[in-house]
């Protein structure tokens, strides 16, 4: 492939890279925009507070990190929402976070994720073991581009700027499809590609 397509290719992918990370638009991630919230907290979390990465029952992977009074939700394709920390509605059974859209029960190792409009995602605690997960298979995707295949199911697309998209894979696809924000990773028999959901401005990746 000719170096300034190549070029146009991954400047388009790392655009919609970009575009699908509210979590750097004050408008796109509405928890985080409180006044009062101020920074996280460097206070360690209570006795009950499982901080790190939490795996969810449709396969998402979400990072929370905890603060005395507030928890940071991240997900995997860059949003992010800080929650403070509902008073009123904690107690001995577990502590509420709540946000404008957003908002987190959470009891030991697990936790209920209530987002807008969507259905209530349940989510255990991962452990160290699933934040280092073995590596399945790595691709390079030229120019400079590499796709980490996980052996939990996930991967992640590193960017020549330096940027890191976590994706998910499809339940059921074969050949596996893994998908996060507009990113679209296939890998088939003879060749993988990474491209836009849409399968638009498509690179091909070998094993690397």
């Amino acid at each position: 492939m000719h170096r300034s397509i190549r070029t146009a290719l991954l400047a388009t992918l790392c655009a919609a890279a970009c575009a699908c990370q509210p979590g750097t638009d004050e408008a796109a991630a509405p928890s985080a925009t409180d006044a009062d919230a101020g920074p996280v907290a460097d206070t360690p979390p209570s006795a009950t507070a499982t901080p790190g990465a939490f795996t969810c029952t449709d396969g998402t992977r979400l990072e929370l990190d905890w603060g005395r009074d507030e928890v940071t939700v991240r997900w995997p394709d860059g949003r992010t929402a800080r929650l403070p920390k509902a008073e009123s509605a904690s107690g001995p059974d577990g502590d509420a976070y709540v946000g404008d859209t957003v908002s987190v029960e959470h009891d030991g190792d697990t936790i209920v994720v209530h987002d807008g409009g969507n259905a209530p995602l349940a989510c255990d605690a991962t452990g160290d073991e699933g934040a280092a997960a073995a590596v399945a298979m790595r691709y390079a995707c030229e120019p400079d581009t590499e796709v980490v295949v996980f052996e939990d199911g996930r991967a992640r697309v590193a960017l020549p700027d330096g940027q890191e998209v976590d994706l998910s894979r499809v339940t059921g696809s074969s050949p596996p499809v893994y998908t996060g924000g507009t990113l679209f990773f296939t890998v088939g028999d003879d060749a993988a590609h990474l491209s836009q959901g849409d399968r638009t401005n498509e690179l091909a990746c070998s094993p690397a």
